[in-house]
């Protein structure tokens, strides 16, 4: 940043096409004191401060996880003259991809979620070693049922997305929701088949939840879901971005 600072009347398209994104939008709009860029900068150190440290795993994914799914895809590079007429700058799709992020992460969308479950808040929650049931309550995920009538509501007639937080600790990691693929199956004999079929009755399922379950709950049926969300993906100077370029994994539920 000095250096930029120190040589803003010479600045080379090299180095301009090395800038962070928030460090063009800085330069577009000619706030040679690249406000935007001290202000990220800044939050780190507060929140360095505030902990001690900065875990390896932070980052934004609560900006770039809604950016994603509410932002259409920036397909181009794109040249724009900065406002004051000195500078041609390159912004690559990933340059409008991190923009987008940093907007989302600090938009007031963050106030108005509709949260499932809650954020485990410890390294290693107790569990029910017979059956790997979370006890911890602030560690208690989405009930299989709601995430059923989501998967088939949300994704499945309105063909909308959601986020999904994938791990249950003390880290974070939002997720958009890119597609799934649900099977039912026989809890005793393993088989496959529509859910009516699948079904069992609890009076001959020794079922492993059962101090857990509904006490009016009468039969029970198996779920073997493939979540597939999109993942982080190292930033590039690509001049094109396209769904192949994604980076798609998949929790494997059951």
């Amino acid at each position: 940043m000095a250096d930029i600072r120190k040589n803003l009347n010479h600045l080379s398209q090299e180095t301009i096409n090395e800038m962070a994104p928030s460090e063009k939008y800085d330069l577009y709009i000619g706030d040679y004191d690249f406000n935007l860029t001290f202000s990220v900068w800044q939050s780190l150190m507060e929140q360095f401060r505030y902990v001690g440290k900065l875990a390896l795993w932070e980052g934004s994914c609560q900006g770039w996880a809604t950016a994603s799914s509410n932002v259409p895809r920036p397909k181009t590079m794109i040249q724009v003259m900065s406002l004051d007429g000195k500078y041609l700058i390159p912004f690559y799709p990933d340059d409008l991809k991190a923009l987008a992020t940093l907007l989302w992460a600090n938009s007031l969308v963050q106030d108005h979620t509709v949260l499932l479950g809650n954020r485990c808040k410890t390294r290693n929650p107790e569990f029910d070693e017979s059956n790997g049931k979370v006890l911890t309550d602030t560690c208690q995920g989405v009930n299989p049922s709601d995430l059923h009538v989501i998967l088939l509501e949300l994704m499945g007639a309105r063909k909308e997305t959601f986020i999904v937080n994938r791990v249950n600790n003390t880290q974070v990691w939002n997720q958009p929701a890119a597609n799934y693929e649900m099977t039912y199956f026989n809890l005793i004999t393993g088989k496959e088949g529509e859910i009516t079929d699948s079904m069992v009755s609890l009076a001959q399922y020794p079922d492993p939840f059962k101090d857990y379950r509904s006490k009016k709950a009468t039969s029970a049926v198996g779920v073997h879901l493939k979540l597939r969300y999109s993942s982080e993906r190292n930033p590039s100077h690509r001049k094109k971005d396209e769904a192949k370029e994604d980076k798609i994994k998949t929790l494997d539920l059951h």
